[in-house]
């Protein structure tokens, strides 16, 4: 299922981040099980950002058939500022939602500017393939109360990684 109405237990991923009701082996054991589902040749340069990009600054722009998000992050390895973007080839934003504290996911009737960025699943659904990113707003923004989580779904094709030094 899409993740953009319903509750967000019914995720692979983000339940187990978002909801606090179990243990740190658990945890773990669903993020390994988690990732062995996308271990495939299209996520090897994801894989390789991905411990990074979590409170990353964030900036999506979006063209006639692709989707960017450009992403600032520490690489505290080598103690250095880095750029990366994840271009989505024919992407397309589905949805703006957000999740409320008893897990429902509803509707995000505006647009919410993404300071940074937060955690994100990668799934399928009946041949589409998406990605819904949980997202931060700019610490001080004013944002309903009733939100607990601001996430975007997205479609797309085909996805890259860009690494910018």
């Amino acid at each position: 299922m899409i993740l953009n109405n319903g509750n967000i237990k019914k995720s692979k991923l983000l339940r187990y981040i978002i909801l606090d009701d179990v243990s740190q082996e658990e945890y773990i054991d669903k993020i390994t099980k988690y990732h062995k589902t996308i271990e495939t040749q299209e996520f090897k340069e994801y894989l390789e950002i991905e411990k990074f990009i979590h409170d990353s600054k964030i900036d999506i722009k979006i063209t006639k058939n692709q989707l960017e998000i450009r992403l600032e992050y520490w690489k505290s390895e080598i103690k250095k500022l880095e750029q990366s973007s994840l271009i989505f080839k024919n992407g397309k934003i589905v949805s703006w939602n957000k999740i409320r504290k008893s897990g429902h996911i509803s509707r995000q009737n505006t647009t919410i500017k993404p300071y940074e960025y937060g955690y994100d699943e990668f799934y399928e659904y009946n041949g589409q393939k998406y990605v819904t990113i949980l997202i931060f707003t700019k610490p001080g923004s004013k944002v309903n109360t009733g939100i607990y989580y601001p996430i975007i779904t997205i479609r797309y094709d085909k996805m890259e990684v860009k690494r910018n030094a």
